[in-house]
């Protein structure tokens, strides 16, 4: 069976959008971009969040899987996670940020109590002529 089914939800000249979620909608999927060019594409991902700021197994596994297939080079992942979770339990309105390579990852909560973490392009300078 799919963890996550995924369709195409809208479109414009400059981008597509396609969501998907899990069977029991604890767990849901949004990719932004273009199909052409899906490496400058904004990625995010929202998982019910238990009590007390806990993720259960299933969609631990899904965020270690999310995380590790966005940036397999980033070897403290595990670690960057459970400390942002830990930090958005004490402060859940500041968003928690790391760059790694050419990808940001932003991490918050919504007020459903979903932990959401968005993946975007790191910005490029861009040169002034």
């Amino acid at each position: 069976t799919d963890v996550i089914s995924i369709k195409k939800a809208s479109s414009t000249a400059q981008n597509e959008q396609w969501t998907g979620s899990s069977s029991d909608k604890s767990v849901l999927l949004e990719v932004i971009g273009t199909e052409a060019d899906i490496s400058q594409a904004n990625i995010g991902i929202k998982i019910r969040l238990e009590k007390n700021y806990q993720i259960n197994t299933k969609n631990r596994a899904i965020l270690t899987t999310f995380l590790t297939n966005l940036a397999s080079e980033w070897k403290d992942r595990e670690i960057w996670a459970n400390e942002a979770i830990k930090n958005l339990k004490l402060k859940p309105k500041t968003p928690q940020t790391v760059t790694i390579g050419n990808k940001v990852f932003i991490m918050s909560v919504d007020a459903q109590n979903y932990l959401s973490i968005t993946v975007k392009p790191k910005p490029q300078a861009k040169q002034i002529n």
